[in-house]
């Protein structure tokens, strides 16, 4: 059984290995960068030679020569600009191709984790914006920027004012865009956080919609969203008026730096100190160096974004690792051994479970009784593998989970949680653990086996009777007896059953009592808790937990005889 993860020690970031794996595509972008901010000099050049030589010596033919070369070259500039552009949006999809499957897996694989709470909620979207960031005319700003030195030099070429005039431009350029990272970075993150709160905030309404109508809080809810969205809005608009104050600032200031430019070429022209030509081209490529600039400024909202992202999903990268490649097991008899497992959900908070020790054998029922919040949701989802452990180890036929493939475990694990969780698409799919390709005998079996399977037929499609997202369509028990059925589908060795009677009726109770029954007959090892007395007949064992500690455990005779000597109280309500 897998503990709390510790952070990878590799030297490079997984993520960023992944980003810059294709040498070849990473070359060729810049390459292409390179040739497009080269090819760049062709406009001013063109002018500066058209005022200089064209104009002073009316020649028709070189305007002819000069413009053809033009054209060329301005066409090759396209098509490298389109190369890179190619080129950085494929590597996004390469990114989400490679990564998409290790983060979708560490997302599932970090539940329970509390450190990872917040990274494991926006692990897929913040993949899709490293995506999209990838894929627009952003990263092309980063990597213009260095050329800008470049295009400093060619001014200093034409005259060392130019050069000087727009060295000063950049500095004080610079100095602002930097002063908008520091002033906008903490306000940034408050909004990304707020952002993540009312999404979570709005996806709780609508799990909880038919309460909240029921019980007449549509008003009270509307509220608290209100609320949350007066503040969010207030964030946003503070967040947009620094930022936009800054970027007009620097967008007005390049206007400015151009014109003092002409006006500095003028002066130098009048003086004899250059030509009519270098005036305007020191304009246009000076407008060219500072413009990576602005544009990173007018989207630093998007840069924080998506770096915030890339350290969201590198810290989850880094915390799960990828798992490692394991020999596979036999199929387990269904052997099962908890040894002193505890289990604690926040740092320097009360362990929820402490010390819990078992072993049960192919074919027992172990029932686990305990008072609301004593733990045996805990124990349930510890043993499924859903919770991390802090302390102890799980055997399954004296293996440790860390031992198995988590997909190969599971096909021999049957687990109903307390909050049933039905997909949408059909019964038979639900079943069928939303397999793509499945066995109708085993389905049917499944059902036949949780006895539902005259349930199901009396849908008006039966096994293709569709179902909504969450279990909509169907009641209470009718989910929770088709998550039954789902936990039998494939003849698993464990089943463990939370609260399996808590929508049920009297004879849904029996129907309970029957499946589990029918599927301890067939070898399986079963953990069931409930609140109800009705399991205790099928029941070898029983498992008495109080506060996470560990009362009793032995035969179920014997339990129940300590327990009445003892004057402990059966649990008469649901666990929260």
């Amino acid at each position: 059984m897998k503990k709390l993860p510790q952070a990878s020690k590799q030297s490079v970031p997984e993520l960023r290995q992944l980003l810059f794996a294709d040498k070849r595509a990473i070359t060729m972008a810049v390459v292409a960068s390179a040739g497009v901010n080269i090819l760049f000099l062709t406009g001013p050049l063109f002018m500066m030679q058209v005022y200089d030589r064209v104009l002073a010596s009316s020649s028709l033919p070189t305007l002819i020569v000069l413009f053809g070369l033009v054209c060329g070259l301005f066409l090759f500039m396209g098509g490298l600009d389109y190369l890179r552009g190619r080129i950085t949006a494929r590597i996004g999809c390469w990114l989400q191709e490679g990564i998409g499957r290790r983060t979708f897996l560490a997302m599932l694989q970090s539940a329970g984790i509390h450190q990872l709470a917040q990274q494991r909620q926006s692990a897929l979207m913040n993949l899709q914006i490293i995506r999209r960031f990838l894929g627009s005319p952003l990263p092309f700003a980063f990597a213009d920027a260095p050329w800008s030195i470049v295009f400093f030099a060619v001014l200093f070429l034409m005259h060392t004012w130019f050069g000087i005039l727009a060295v000063i431009g950049a500095v004080i350029l610079l100095f602002l865009a930097i002063l908008n990272q520091k002033s906008s970075r903490d306000d940034q993150q408050d909004v990304q956080k707020m952002k993540a709160e009312e999404g979570s905030f709005q996806q709780s309404i609508l799990a909880d919609q038919d309460a909240i109508k029921g019980l007449g809080m549509q008003q009270h809810m509307l509220s608290r969203w209100r609320q949350r969205s007066d503040n969010l809005l207030d964030s946003e608009m503070n967040l947009s008026d620094r930022s936009g104050a800054f970027s007009i600032t620097i967008k007005t200031l390049r206007l400015w730096l151009q014109s003092a430019m002409l006006a500095l070429g003028a002066y130098l022209v009048l003086q004899g100190a250059a030509s009519p030509g270098s005036m305007i081209t020191a304009s246009i490529i000076m407008g060219r160096a500072l413009s990576p600039l602005e544009q990173l400024v007018n989207q630093w909202q998007t840069v924080i974004e998506t770096s915030q992202a890339y350290k969201s999903l590198n810290v989850l990268l880094q915390n799960i690792p990828e798992p490692v490649k394991k020999v596979m097991l036999p199929a387990p008899e269904g052997n099962l051994t908890v040894s002193n497992v505890s289990v604690r959900y926040k740092r320097d908070a009360k362990p929820n479970l402490q010390s819990i020790n078992l072993e049960l054998h192919s074919g027992e029922v172990m029932g686990v009784l305990g008072a609301t919040g004593s733990g045996k949701s805990t124990l349930c989802k510890v043993v499924a593998g859903v919770s991390p452990m802090v302390a102890g180890e799980i055997r399954y036929d004296g293996a440790t989970r860390d031992q198995w493939l988590d997909d190969e475990l599971g096909q021999y694990v049957g687990y109903l949680p307390q909050n049933v969780a039905l997909f949408e698409g059909s019964i038979a799919e639900n079943i069928a653990r939303m397999q793509p390709e499945y066995s109708d005998e085993q389905v049917i079996a499944a059902a036949q086996l949780a006895c539902v399977h005259e349930m199901i037929l009396s849908f008006p499609e039966g096994y293709n009777t569709p179902i909504g997202p969450r279990g909509e369509h169907l009641s209470g028990g009718q989910g929770q007896l088709i998550a039954l059925a789902r936990a039998f589908y494939g003849s698993p060795r464990f089943v463990i059953l939370d609260e399996p009677n808590s929508h049920l009726d009297h004879e849904g109770e029996k129907i309970i009592t029957q499946a589990i029954q029918a599927i301890k007959e067939s070898g399986a090892t079963v953990i069931v808790t409930a609140h109800r007395t009705s399991i205790l007949p099928v029941c070898d064992k029983l498992l008495v937990i109080d506060q996470g500690n560990q009362v009793a455990f032995g035969p179920r005779d014997s339990v129940l005889q300590q327990t009445v000597q003892n004057h402990q109280a059966m649990p008469t309500s649901q666990e929260a």
